[in-house]
């Protein structure tokens, strides 16, 4: 006879928030200076030292679903939820023990509102909730401040840049929060159409957006549909001249310049493929360099490295210098 089905075992899937449907054996990472750490969608999780390759602990989260997980000041913050999906809950840990030192919703004092994502910014734990967004310092174990409104309720994304929390709203609109007190810019960024869709199930090398300090001052959002800078104050001062096209594509990050590569590109005779490679400086948006490459194969990826940008093609790897000029 069939075993019996033990009624009172989690489901095998469940629905995050960020990432739609997920399998409870997936595994995300996060690495600080000192150690890795590996959390089961299901809930355990281990630490590894990075000197050694020593595991430091394993254990359970205390956790029967992970959304998502971040390192901040030497500690785990998992967001996810406990016995079941109705019960929301924010655990905090040790990354050197896995011993938890706080956990934010409990059956005697449950979170009301479910968690969405959490990030690492400026030493605290910033975590968007279905009708906020709030900053907790892990080692403290004390609420910083709370984001409510419109414009806070169901975020979707979020970044970290110096003591600046980039926020994507539901609307596709993007604020800055100070990380340290709380307070929003008084509007929201003009994006110049640059932002890309946050499409479910993309793969976990090849984000939507990236946002990114500038030096000395300033940030940046780069996206398949282009580049667009802004001065410390928040005012939009640059953005590339391609902007939204229709064509997919890929990019990578140098120092004060950004490639970009059509990642479907057109057909050519003998079978080659006509790739259009630009190189995009930070933060004017100007134009470096344009040209295309014949290529057999469809890119898959590129990468920023020594200035150099190392486009992926099949088996082959293609090294090109990201200081080229017209």
């Amino acid at each position: 006879p069939e075993p019996a089905v033990n009624s009172s075992e989690p489901a095998t899937r469940f629905s995050a928030p960020q990432d739609g449907d997920v399998d409870r054996d997936t595994i995300l990472a996060r690495i600080d200076d000192r150690t890795a750490v590996l959390v089961k969608r299901s809930g355990r999780a281990i630490g590894v030292d990075l000197g050694s390759g020593k595991v430091l602990w394993a254990r359970s989260l205390g956790m029967n679903g992970v959304y998502d997980f971040t390192l901040v000041s030497g500690r785990v913050v998992a967001i996810g939820f406990g016995s079941n999906e109705s019960s929301p809950t924010i655990v905090m840990a040790d990354a050197r023990t896995g011993v938890g030192t706080l956990t934010v919703g409990t059956p005697e004092a449950p979170l009301k509102t479910g968690p969405r994502w959490v990030r690492e910014v400026a030493g605290l734990a910033v975590v968007g909730l279905e009708d906020s967004v709030i900053a907790i310092d892990p080692v403290a174990g004390e609420s910083k401040w709370k984001w409510t409104g419109k414009n806070a309720t169901r975020s979707i994304e979020a970044w970290g840049v110096d003591n600046q929390v980039f926020l994507l709203t539901g609307e596709q609109k993007l604020w800055t929060i100070n990380a340290a007190t709380g307070e929003a810019r008084k509007e929201d960024l003009d994006t110049a159409r640059r932002l890309g869709m946050m499409e479910r199930d993309r793969p976990v090398d090849e984000p939507a957006n990236m946002v990114v300090a500038l030096h000395p001052k300033g940030s940046a959002i780069v996206s398949e549909n282009g580049l667009v800078c802004y001065d410390e104050t928040g005012k939009r001062v640059g953005f590339d001249a391609a902007g939204v096209d229709g064509v997919r594509r890929l990019f990578a990050i140098g120092e004060d310049t950004v490639a970009f590569i059509e990642a479907a590109p057109g057909p050519e005779r003998s079978e080659r493929r006509a790739a259009g490679l630009q190189l995009v400086s930070m933060p004017s948006g100007k134009t470096r360099a344009k040209e295309y490459i014949a290529l057999f194969d469809t890119p898959s990826a590129v990468t920023a490295i020594d200035g150099h940008v190392a486009v992926s093609v099949g088996p082959l790897t293609i090294v090109l210098a990201l200081t080229r000029t017209p």
